[in-house]
């Protein structure tokens, strides 16, 4: 022992401690290369066996069967989107959302009090849907996420200038605000085009709140 003072010879041993096997998401069910392999909850802890699930019809079996149970159906059903937008790639877009619609409504209908299936499904239906409509829009032109400010701002102006309630009204404002922008293009530049509906709606706002042919006076009554 030195003069430094005692000194601990025990050396510190590392345990490891096992998780447990349903603890890992994927010993309840993992997608490999299109196929859904789903834990049997129905023979385990006595097996760990794995039922194959080559389409989303076989994962909507597996889970009618009960084959995945407690929080298994949920991600279950997700893989069998994913297997049915596979299957589907290469169609017409129309074509395919149709087919993700088809599996939507068939694996939601395995459980259809179970909420987590439910929400699982719903977003990624959304989420495929989405990515078809993109595609569909591609071919159209650019898509930036600033492009539909004009056409909201020009929107909003043949609104106010024709005046709520009036057909009439908002035809008429379309054919002279166009008409003055085309103007505007022609003897200025195309980038003052944007003035013409802010103007317009300045002018319009303060001489004549209700538009041109607005019913505001109207609709203020019945209510």
């Amino acid at each position: 022992m030195s003069d430094d003072g005692p000194s601990d010879d025990r050396g510190s041993v590392s345990i490891p401690i096992p998780i447990p096997f349903l603890n890992r998401p994927e010993n309840i069910v993992r997608y490999e290369e299109g196929v859904v392999l789903v834990l049997d909850r129905r023979v385990y802890p006595f097996e760990r066996s794995f039922v194959r699930c080559d389409t989303y019809e076989d994962v909507a079996r597996a889970i009618e069967a009960m084959v995945t149970q407690s929080l298994g159906p949920g991600p279950t059903a997700g893989y069998g989107m994913a297997q049915a937008a596979r299957s589907a790639s290469g169609r017409p877009v129309s074509r395919q959302a149709r087919a993700l619609e088809t599996a939507a409504a068939r694996l939601i209908a395995t459980r259809p009090t179970n909420n987590q299936v439910l929400l699982v499904v719903g977003e990624m239906l959304e989420a495929g849907l989405a990515a078809l409509a993109a595609l569909a829009i591609l071919p159209l032109g650019t898509i930036a996420p600033e492009g539909g400010y004009d056409v909201m701002l020009q929107a909003l102006s043949v609104c106010i200038v024709g005046g709520l309630g009036s057909t009439l009204g908002i035809v008429l404002a379309s054919v002279l605000v166009g008409f003055a922008q085309i103007l505007t293009a022609t003897y200025l530049e195309t980038h003052w085009m944007i003035l013409v509906s802010l103007i317009a709606i300045l002018v319009v706002l303060v001489l004549r709140p209700s538009g041109l042919l607005g019913r505001q006076k109207q609709l203020e009554e019945r209510t």
